[in-house]
C-alpha cells in the first residue's frame, strides 16, 4: 500500500482506509458495503435498494428522523453532502463535512454505527418508502443485463420489481439487513485532512464495540461454470453478436496480476482490430474486460453487423480471427504497437500522484492494490517490454477454454432457422478446422492526414505587465495586468487543462435586430483564426486534442477552450488568436445557419418559455432579425467586441499546469489590447407578478410538476451578501418542503429550488419552488404548499435553531464545496463579474457567519409574497 493511504482491519473484521489528501476543505465519510443488488435471491429482489432507503428513516440512538436532523444540522445537505447509492456489486453510504472539525466526525461515525449495526424498521414508513421506490421503477430506473440470461438472476435490476416491492415485508428486509450488514463485509474510508492518530482511535473506539459475526452471507452467484447462448435479446437498432468468455478476476495485487491485466489490455485491443478488419460481415467490433456479477470477469466481444450480413457470416468471420490467432499466434510489432499505446497514456498519468476512493473501493471489493499515477507508469514501464507472443497465445489459449455467455435476436431477419446452440458452440470449438492465413499487421495510419503543426503561427504583441498577484486560497491565484486583465490561475490534479472567458457583457450588448440569429450563428465566429481558415484550424484543433465552445446569453458571454495539459501553450496560443485575430465566415454559410434555424421548432416547452419571460435572465426584447444583408460582417463586429471586452471580463485557467504558466499567460494572454463595448440601451419589461397567475402547460412525464416563482425589483443596490441570504431562504424552503410535504405528508417524489440574483441594467431577484408528484394530488399539494410551506415563510417564521442549520447548509454549499468544479468555475467567477472581487472562502465564511436571523426574515417577507407570484403547472401529456 502506498505510503500515504493508512488501512487496518478492525478484530470484528471491519476494515477502514485514512486517505488524508482529500478535496480540499472537506472531508467525505464513506462506509462501503459488499452488499449490492445482485446478491439478492429471486425471492429477494430490491432488498438490497430498498434497504438503503430504510438507512434514512430511523435506528436504535436515532429513532425517525433524528439522523437525518443531525446531519442537516451539522450543514449537510441532502442527496449533496449525505447520500447513498445501490450497484450491483456495492452498496455507499457517505456524509460530507468541513475538514478538520473533530466533532461532526465523531457524530457522523455514531451515525454511521447506528445504520449498519441498530436499524429499526417501522411498517408505516416502509409503505411509504415503497411509493418512492416503485416511482424510480416506472422512471426506467436501471436495466437489467443481458449478460444474466441463464441463470438465477435473468432480468433482475437494482431495484427489483414492482411486484416485489409491494410484497417485501418489515421482517423479510431485516432479516436480509443482519445477514449482509456484518463488519467483515464492510469498509469505512475517510478521506480528507483529518488528526490520523486520533482518527483512527475513534474508529476503535465507535466501531470496536461491534461484534464479530459469522452471518448468513448471501454470495453472489456463479455464472462462470455455465455456458449459456440466448436468442432473446431484442435489439431492433441493429443486429449484435455478443460473446463473452468469464473467468474470475485478475487482481492487481502483485506483479504476475498487474502483468496478466496488462496482456489482457492489450490482447483486446488486438483482437478488436483484427476483427475491425476481418470481412464484410462486421460492421465495427469492441472488445473489452468487463464483469457480470462480483466474483466474475469476461471477455467481452460484441460485432455489429455490416449491410444484410446474418449472425453466420458474423459467427464465421469471429471464428476465423480466432483460428488465425490461434494457429499463427501474435508477432512482436503488433505487441510493442499497442504496448506503447498503452504506454502513452499511462505516461499522461505520471504528474497525478492523487490516490481517490475509487482506488481505495477497488482494493476492498476486488484487492487491486492503489497506485498513483507515477508508481503505475513506472511499474508498466518495466512490465510491457518483457511481454512475448508466447503471452498472448496462452492468454488466447486460457480463454478459449472458458464457459460462455452468447447473446444474439433469435427473431431479428439476420438469424437462420438453424443458427442456434448447438450450432454456435459446434463452430466455437471447431477452430482447429479453420484454414487461415497469417495476420499481417500494419500499424494504423495516423488520424488525421496532415502532420502535427509543431509550431503555431502566432505573433503575441509586447508581454503585459504584472501589477498584482493575490492568493486567494489553496492553489488560487488572481493575476492582475496593467492593460486591465484579470486572470484567475487555479492549479489542479486534473490531466485536461481549462481555458475560458467570461464576459459581463452578452446580448443586450448587440442591436435588438440582430440579437436571435447573432446567438445562434455565433460558434460560426470561432472556426477560423490568425492564418488558419474553418478546416485547417479544425485539423489543428484534432491534432492537438482541443475542444471548443462558444455561448452568449442576455447578460454573458463564454468562451471555453479544453485540452490536455500537455499542449497547455498551444492552448494559449489558439485562444490568442480567438480573441485577437478571428476569422469573418462567408454570408451564405452564416445565411444557411440563419435558414435552418428559422425552419426548426423551439425545444422549449410553453412552461420554460413563461418563465423565461418572467424571469431576472430574460429582460431584453427578443424579436428576429429582418435585415440580412451583410448580416456575417455585421455580427462578426459583435462576436469581436464581446469577445476582447476584457476589462468587463475574467479569464480563468485551471488544470495541471506547467511551472511556466504564469509566464505564458503573461505573454499570450496579457500582451492582447481589450476593447470597449458600447452598452446598447435597455428595455426591461415588468417582470413582476400580479396576483397569482398560474399557467398550466403540458410535458411528457407521468408525474406533474408544480413550481412556484417569485420575483421582485430592489430600489438599492445588490450585494454578494443579499445573494447569500435569497440562497439561504431558497435552502430553507427546500428543507420545509421535505419535511412537510414530503415526509408529513407523502406526496412528492422530488423537490428542487433556485434563487438569482441579477444587478445590471437594474436590480432583480427571483426565487423558483417546485417538486414532481402524482397529478391525483396536486390539490391537496398546492393548498399544504400554501398554508404550511409559504405563508409561515412569507410572514417570516423561522427559529434560532432553524437559522443555524441553514447557515451551517451555507457553509457546506460555499465555503467547503469552494472547489468543486461546478461552484468555483461558475458561481463563484460569475460573482466576480457581478460584484467586482474575487471572494476568498474565509471571506465567504464571514458573509454566512453575519447573517442574522432578522436578515433572513426580511428576505423571506420580501421575496414570498403570497399575493403576486407566479405558478407553472407542468402536466402529463395524454398517452395515446
Amino acid at each position: 500500500m502506498p505510503d500515504n493511504i493508512k488501512v487496518g482491519t478492525l478484530d470484528n473484521g471491519l476494515t477502514y482506509y485514512l486517505l488524508p489528501k482529500g478535496d480540499p476543505g472537506k472531508v467525505k465519510i464513506m462506509m462501503l458495503s459488499k452488499t449490492g443488488g445482485l446478491v439478492e435471491r429471486p425471492e429477494q429482489l430490491g432488498f438490497t435498494h430498498m434497504l438503503e432507503h430504510t438507512m434514512f428513516n430511523g435506528s436504535k440512538n436515532f429513532p425517525g428522523t433524528t439522523s437525518v436532523k443531525e446531519l442537516e444540522n451539522m450543514g449537510m445537505r441532502p442527496a449533496i453532502d449525505y447520500n447513498a447509492y445501490t450497484s450491483p456489486s456495492k452498496t455507499e453510504y457517505f456524509m460530507t463535512i468541513p475538514e478538520n472539525n473533530f466533532g461532526y466526525l465523531k457524530k457522523s461515525l455514531l451515525i454511521l454505527k447506528d445504520w449498519m449495526f441498530n436499524l429499526a424498521m417501522d411498517t408505516e414508513v416502509q409503505e411509504n418508502e415503497k411509493k418512492i421506490i416503485i416511482e424510480e421503477i416506472n422512471r426506467g430506473g436501471t436495466t437489467a443485463s443481458p449478460l444474466l440470461s441463464g441463470t438465477s438472476m435473468e432480468g433482475h435490476t437494482v431495484l427489483g420489481t414492482k411486484e416485489a416491492i409491494k410484497a417485501v415485508t418489515v421482517e423479510q428486509l431485516h432479516a436480509f439487513y443482519k445477514d449482509n450488514y456484518i463488519p467483515q463485509q464492510l469498509a469505512l474510508i475517510v478521506y480528507g485532512r483529518m488528526d490520523e492518530k486520533k482518527t483512527v482511535k475513534l474508529i476503535k473506539q465507535i466501531f470496536g464495540s461491534i461484534p464479530q459475526t459469522d452471518g448468513n452471507v448471501n454470495q453472489y452467484i456463479d455464472v462462470n461454470h455455465h455456458t449459456v447462448v440466448s436468442g432473446g435479446v431484442v435489439n431492433k437498432r441493429n443486429m449484435v453478436l455478443a460473446i463473452a468468455y468469464k473467468t474470475n478476476p485478475v487482481v492487481e495485487d502483485t506483479y504476475a496480476g498487474l502483468k496478466q491485466s496488462l496482456i489482457n489490455n492489450l490482447f483486446c485491443r488486438m483482437m478488436k482490430k483484427r476483427l475491425d478488419k476481418r470481412g464484410s460481415s462486421i460492421s465495427r467490433a469492441s472488445v473489452n474486460m468487463g464483469s457480470i456479477i462480483s466474483g466474475n470477469m469476461i471477455y467481452n466481444f460484441r460485432m455489429h453487423n455490416s449491410n444484410s450480413a446474418e449472425y453466420k457470416d458474423i459467427l464465421a468471420d469471429f471464428c476465423y480471427v480466432l483460428a488465425q490467432a490461434q494457429q499463427h499466434g501474435f508477432s512482436t510489432d503488433e505487441i510493442n504497437y499497442y504496448a506503447n499505446e498503452v504506454l502513452h497514456w499511462y505516461q499522461k498519468k505520471m504528474k497525478d500522484e492523487h490516490i481517490g476512493v475509487e482506488q481505495v473501493m477497488r482494493h476492498f471489493l476486488m484487492g487491486d492494490t492503489p497506485q498513483s499515477g507515477k508508481d503505475y507508469y513506472q511499474l508498466v514501464s518495466k512490465i510491457l517490454p518483457t511481454l512475448t507472443p508466447a503471452d498472448f497465445s496462452a492468454t488466447l489459449e486460457q480463454m478459449l477454454s472458458l464457459h460462455k455467455t452468447v447473446l444474439y435476436d433469435g427473431n431479428s431477419n439476420a438469424c437462420a432457422p438453424d443458427f442456434n446452440k448447438e450450432y454456435i458452440l459446434t463452430k466455437l470449438a471447431d477452430l482447429k478446422n479453420v484454414s487461415t492465413e497469417a495476420y499481417q499487421f500494419r500499424a494504423p495510419a495516423p488520424r488525421n492526414n496532415k502532420p502535427v503543426i509543431a509550431k503555431i503561427e502566432v505573433e503575441p504583441g509586447k508581454p503585459g505587465r504584472l501589477i498584482e498577484k493575490v492568493s486567494l486560497a489553496e492553489n488560487l491565484d488572481l493575476l492582475r495586468f496593467e492593460k486591465g486583465i484579470d486572470v484567475i490561475l487555479h492549479h489542479t490534479i486534473q490531466e485536461k487543462s481549462i481555458v475560458k472567458v467570461l464576459g459581463k457583457d452578452g446580448l443586450n450588448c448587440v442591436p435588438e435586430k440582430d440579437r436571435a440569429y447573432f446567438k445562434t450563428t455565433i460558434s460560426n465566429y470561432l472556426e477560423g483564426y490568425g492564418t488558419y481558415d474553418s478546416k485547417q484550424a479544425r485539423s489543428l484543433e484534432n491534432s492537438l486534442g482541443i475542444f471548443k465552445k462558444i455561448g452568449a446569453s442576455n447578460f454573458g458571454f463564454e468562451m471555453t477552450l479544453k485540452g490536455g495539459s500537455d499542449n497547455f501553450e498551444s492552448m494559449l496560443q489558439i485562444f490568442n488568436l480567438m480573441l485577437t485575430k478571428p476569422l469573418c465566415p462567408g454570408n451564405e454559410s452564416v445565411r444557411r445557419i440563419i435558414a435552418l434555424y428559422a425552419n426548426m421548432p423551439s425545444k422549449s416547452d410553453e412552461g420554460t418559455k413563461f418563465k423565461n419571460q418572467k424571469s431576472v435572465q430574460w429582460l431584453a426584447s427578443h424579436p428576429d432579425t429582418t435585415v440580412l444583408d451583410n448580416i456575417a460582417e455585421r455580427q462578426f463586429e459583435y462576436y469581436k467586441a464581446l469577445s476582447n471586452n476584457l476589462h468587463n471580463s475574467i479569464i480563468y485557467i485551471s488544470g495541471m499546469l506547467p511551472d511556466n504558466a504564469e509566464e505564458l499567460v503573461t505573454h499570450y494572454i496579457a500582451s492582447i489590447t481589450p476593447s470597449e463595448v458600447k452598452r446598447a440601451d435597455y428595455t426591461i419589461p415588468n417582470v413582476l407578478a400580479k396576483n397569482v397567475e398560474t399557467k398550466a402547460v403540458k410535458w411528457n412525464s407521468d408525474l406533474e410538476k408544480v413550481e412556484y416563482l417569485f420575483t421582485g425589483s430592489s430600489n438599492k443596490e445588490l450585494t454578494l451578501k443579499d445573494e447569500l441570504i435569497l440562497e439561504a431562504v431558497s435552502q430553507y424552503a427546500l428543507v420545509k418542503m421535505l419535511e412537510i410535504i414530503k415526509d408529513k405528508h407523502g406526496l412528492v417524489y422530488a423537490l428542487g429550488k433556485t434563487a438569482e440574483i441579477q444587478t445590471s441594467p437594474a436590480a432583480f431577484y427571483s426565487l423558483s419552488l417546485r417538486y414532481m408528484l402524482d397529478p391525483v394530488n396536486v390539490d391537496k399539494s398546492r393548498k399544504i404548499m400554501t398554508d404550511e410551506v409559504l405563508s409561515p415563510i412569507s410572514k417570516g417564521i423561522i427559529s434560532n435553531e432553524e437559522v443555524s442549520k441553514i447557515k451551517a447548509m451555507m457553509q457546506s454549499l460555499y465555503v467547503m464545496s469552494f472547489y468543486e468544479e461546478d461552484q468555483i468555475e461558475n458561481r463563484w467567477l460569475e460573482w466576480k463579474l457581478k460584484y467586482g472581487e474575487a471572494f476568498a472562502p474565509d471571506r465567504l465564511q464571514r458573509l454566512i457567519d453575519s447573517i442574522s436571523k432578522r436578515d433572513m426574515q426580511n428576505m423571506m417577507t420580501r421575496v414570498v409574497n403570497m399575493n403576486n407570484h407566479f405558478v407553472i403547472l407542468r402536466q402529463p401529456m395524454q398517452k395515446k
